[in-house]
């Protein structure tokens, strides 16, 4: 879920300032945070079984391995729409939809799960990859890039 977290902070940022420009401190906070998470993505996986990663607790619940794959397939999907976004001339008039005065504020939000939210169909593991190690890879490679793009949004 911190993933996704990461990508709306990005998206935050780039919608309230329109053309996709950051400020220093926004890039800052942005590549900081998306490390973080990327980081603590990878310790939380590291040295776990195949049993572990597939274990459920219940039907109903996502094992290890199918939050592994909702988190890569998010993470591509919505780098992908942000980029999108950043195609079209900033809309002014969309600033009175955004709902947190900061990064900080939408980051409590989101991680808050005492209301449990069903992912969108095209977010919900199918088994896409090979196992866990291939989408982290994916995660990881998308993850990347991302840094790198968010770094990017320098002012001429």
């Amino acid at each position: 879920m911190k993933t996704l977290i990461s990508f709306l902070v990005v998206l935050l940022f780039t919608g309230l300032t329109g053309e996709g420009i950051l400020t220093k401190d926004e890039r800052k906070f942005a590549v900081k945070y998306l490390s973080e998470t990327q980081h603590d993505l990878e310790k939380s996986i590291k040295g776990l079984s195949a049993e572990q990663l597939q274990f459920k607790v219940s039907p109903e619940n996502w094992s290890i391995a199918q939050c592994l794959e909702h988190i890569a397939i998010a993470e591509t999907g919505i780098f992908g729409r942000i980029k999108e976004f950043q195609q079209k001339p900033a809309d002014g008039s969309k600033r009175t939809e955004i709902k947190y005065a900061s990064a900080e504020d939408l980051i409590r939000v989101v991680v808050d799960r005492s209301e449990k939210v069903k992912a969108p169909e095209f977010l919900q593991p199918t088994g896409k990859y090979e196992n866990s190690a291939a989408a982290f890879e994916s995660f990881n490679a998308q993850r990347n890039e991302t840094k790198k793009w968010v770094d990017a949004r320098r002012p001429a």
